[in-house]
């Protein structure tokens, strides 16, 4: 067993996003083999959900300025930007429409993917309290818990 990084870093974020992935493809596999659905398609679209994920929760977090000349370039975002779990989910959304539309597959698939979604996300919302300094202010009156504020 090798000890698990250091709070507060990268590694220990993309451990428990690992995890979560993981987690979520047994989780499917199981609903799967439960329902005795023998279609190799749904494995595709798996695969889909997860790298359309993983690259819409990077990209889809880009355009932060309406004039796209003052966002940081593309190369420099994808190695320095943020993430987004509402971008990952859109991203893994357009991935499992996309893949079922090349592979020909009619058949719902939402009921199949929540519990695993549900539970790739407890695992990365852990990882995020590991590596996020929880409660940053905002630096707005709005979101001020001053005493003049109240």
């Amino acid at each position: 067993m090798f000890p698990l990084p250091l709070a507060g870093d990268d590694l220990t974020h993309a451990v428990w996003m690992g995890l979560g992935i993981c987690a979520a493809l047994g989780w499917f596999a199981a609903e799967v083999r439960r329902r005795r659905l023998a279609d190799d398609r749904l494995w595709v679209i798996a695969g889909m959900a997860v790298a359309f994920g993983a690259i819409g929760a990077r990209l889809l977090t880009w355009p932060q300025q309406l004039d796209l000349t003052q966002n940081a370039s593309l190369l420099q975002w994808w190695e320095q930007g943020n993430r987004s779990i509402i971008a990952g989910l859109v991203g893994a959304w357009i991935g499992v429409e996309f893949a079922k539309r090349i592979t020909g597959y009619r058949t719902s698939t939402g009921d199949l993917f929540a519990p695993a979604v549900a539970l790739a996300l407890v695992f990365g919302r852990v990882g995020c309290l590991l590596t996020e300094l929880p409660g940053r202010p905002t630096g707005g009156e709005w979101g001020s818990c001053s005493p003049s504020s109240r």
